[in-house]
């Protein structure tokens, strides 16, 4: 998961900031919900965008269905 706009979406000075990398996720019976079956490759950093910060764009790949 990476966020295209840190550290604001105004002034993107930081942007591209990589929150997670992880694998071999799968969707569980529910069709909905992600499974990992692996260890993290890098440590979740949680978004903690500026106060009075607009949206931000974050994106992420897909698993394989």
């Amino acid at each position: 998961m990476v966020d295209l706009d840190a550290s604001t979406p105004q002034n993107p000075n930081g942007a591209q900031i990589r929150h997670f990398l992880g694998a071999d996720f799968n969707f569980k019976e529910d069709g909905v919900s992600l499974v990992n079956t692996s260890a993290a490759i890098t440590d979740y950093k949680p978004p903690s965008p500026p106060e009075g910060s607009e949206p931000h764009r974050s994106v992420g790949g897909s698993p394989t269905l």
